[in-house]
């Protein structure tokens, strides 16, 4: 398709000033598209007590809009995390694990002189206010009379060549598209459902009405108290309750987590008071969030500057957009916060809506047609959808672990997790590389220097199903199985001089007399016995009894050794048995007399 010069009149509409609306805009600044945003509160960057982790999977896109060094130097990168039950104990040992991925702990090299890169992705994990990152995306919006305050939208007119939003004050603003960033009761996708029924009955799917709910409840603020050393994350796990506790850079971000009496149904999730807040924090005032009692919920009370009380809302919609309206972050995938998920989630598909529209108009002559928007809306769905997906499975579950939910959480915290070595961090770092990134502009050099590259084909949401692996390998464990019982039962070997001789396997004690042939099917031996010149040159001058001793081997010991192998290489076999070849393989002994050269390959 020939690119035709950028339409000058394209215009997006953003309802919504938080970080998936702040990154979007300064996305299409970058590319030269019009814009408004409208934000209903009266303040770009307010402070209500929250935070955010920023991950490399978001702040990779933050420094391709420059906003990266100016919200670093907030803050501190996360370098050990703790572990421990309500009683104040160490689960496992407390853990660096996160030095493999900062970049600023990643330069220690003494050989190179220090100035090599060790770090995974060359970018921090970090904590800080969620108020300080809006207002550095608010600082590099180059034309602040784009983003307009007070601006509640009320209605939204639809029609085929353009939208009308309608605010509550009066006002009005056109545009060719309208893009909801208004969070997880969003005012925008409620509109985007009556255009839509309108328009094409059916088109919302139902489960999409039904699919917000929330089980927990969050207490979380910020506080400042001396004495706990920067950089520290710690959780205390117990049953149906959890905390979390991050320092940033002179501050302590913290959040404690309840499950409430049942699950709230779109509608009736429950919204709570500052005496509500305070009550809660009451009652929870002596747990340990620090082990030995170093710290406790009520030391980082007593200590607060912010604070907020709310359910920890859950949903993931099917349905991204319609005709010219189009949702984004927490209006279309929210989840609990526990993995920190959400923010570096909405600036990904803030990036990936930004590179959607841009071709968009790069790739149409003239105003875009409501076609050519809805193509648009679908690859920017699309290219989204999988690590959404994923994510948010991922960050939900993690709640339900910290609060010990079950027997299968439990014994994860308390079994597998202390045993799990780099194996949480390269699940982490499985999470960063796959990320999305603004296409039209340049990849930020620092982010090259990792040694784990950014990957798209990569990364959650690129895994192969389970199922579709073990149908592949259907045939071979079929060879396996036939050949196994085509063949005679060959003793084991245990420290003895074995000789092979023309139709003979010969040891200290006696000898045995090898099959002429292995299968039984003549047109199945004789298809296959040209296959072994490639495992053993030695074999070429060998009789036929010969042969099919060596084909044996590759069949139900090489076939089966390869299935494990590259088995436990696969990301999805993480923490699996599969992994564990090397119990794998000792597992297999009690079949040495099912599957004889086993036994010869082990015992030699």
């Amino acid at each position: 398709m020939a690119v035709s010069e950028k339409t000058n009149n394209f215009r997006v509409v953003i309802a919504g000033g938080g970080i998936a609306g702040l990154t979007l805009a300064n996305a299409l600044q970058h590319a030269d598209i019009d814009y408004v945003l409208l934000e209903a509160r009266g303040l770009v960057a307010p402070q209500v007590g929250a935070s955010i982790g920023l991950f490399p999977s978001g702040t990779r896109i933050l420094d391709q809009l420059d906003c990266y060094d100016a919200i670093i130097e907030q803050t501190c990168p996360i370098l050990t995390g703790g572990d421990h039950d309500a009683s104040g104990a160490y689960i496992c040992p407390r853990s660096d694990m996160s030095k493999l991925v900062v970049q600023r702990y990643g330069t220690l090299c003494g050989i190179c002189g220090g100035n090599t890169n060790l770090a995974r992705h060359a970018y921090d994990l970090c904590f800080l206010d969620r108020q300080n990152v809006l207002q550095v995306q608010y600082d590099h919006i180059i034309d602040k009379s784009r983003v307009l305050l007070n601006k509640r939208v009320q209605k939204i007119d639809h029609r085929c060549d353009k939208v009308t939003v309608h605010c509550e004050d009066g006002s009005s603003f056109e545009g060719d598209i309208v893009v909801g960033a208004d969070g997880v009761f969003s005012k925008i996708r409620q509109e985007m459902w009556r255009i839509a029924d309108q328009e094409e009955p059916g088109a919302v799917p139902e489960e999409d009405r039904k699919s917000m709910r929330a089980e927990y409840q969050c207490l979380f603020g910020i506080s400042k108290l001396s004495g706990i050393p920067e950089s520290y994350f710690d959780v205390t796990y117990t049953p149906g309750f959890s905390t979390m506790s991050i320092v940033g850079k002179k501050k302590n971000y913290w959040f404690l987590f309840k499950k409430m009496d049942k699950v709230y149904k779109a509608g009736e999730i429950p919204k709570f008071t500052q005496a509500d807040a305070e009550a809660f924090a009451e009652r929870y005032a002596n747990v340990n969030i620090m082990p030995k009692g170093e710290v406790k919920f009520r030391d980082l009370w007593e200590n607060r500057t912010s604070w907020t009380l709310v359910a920890t809302e859950e949903a993931e919609y099917k349905k991204w957009a319609h005709g010219r309206v189009v949702c984004l972050g927490d209006s279309v995938h929210k989840v609990t916060p526990n993995a920190g998920f959400g923010g570096n989630a909405c600036i990904e598909s803030a990036a990936a809506l930004a590179n959607a529209v841009n071709f968009l108009t790069q790739s149409t002559a003239g105003r875009p047609s409501l076609e050519a928007v809805r193509n648009a809306f679908q690859s920017y769905q699309k290219s989204r959808v999988a690590r959404v997906t994923a994510g948010s499975k991922v960050a939900n579950s993690l709640t339900r672990i910290h609060a010990l939910n079950g027997l299968v959480e439990r014994f994860l915290v308390y079994y597998i997790f202390p045993n799990a070595g780099d194996s949480l961090a390269d699940m982490q770092s499985d999470n960063n590389v796959g990320a999305t990134v603004i296409g039209y502009l340049p990849v930020p050099p620092r982010s090259l220097r990792g040694t784990m590259p950014f990957n798209p084909e990569h990364g959650e949401g690129t895994k192969e199903w389970v199922s579709k692996r073990a149908l592949l390998a259907l045939p071979f464990l079929a060879i396996m199985y036939f050949a196994s019982i085509k063949m005679d039962p060959m003793p084991a070997f245990s420290g003895l001089h074995i000789v092979m001789t023309s139709g003979k396997l010969s040891w200290d004690s006696g000898e045995l007399t090898l099959r002429q042939s292995f299968y039984g099917w003549k047109w199945l031996d004789d298809l296959l016995r040209p296959l072994v010149t490639f495992f053993a040159v030695w074999l070429v001058e060998a009789d036929k009894a010969t042969w099919w001793q060596m084909l044996t081997f590759v069949t139900d010991l090489g076939v089966l050794y390869a299935i494990i192998l590259i088995e436990s290489a696969r990301r999805a076999n993480l923490l699996t048995f599969a992994q564990m070849y090397v119990l794998a393989s000792k597992s297999l002994l009690p079949f040495h007399s099912r599957f004889p050269s086993l036994a010869l390959l082990t015992h030699t």
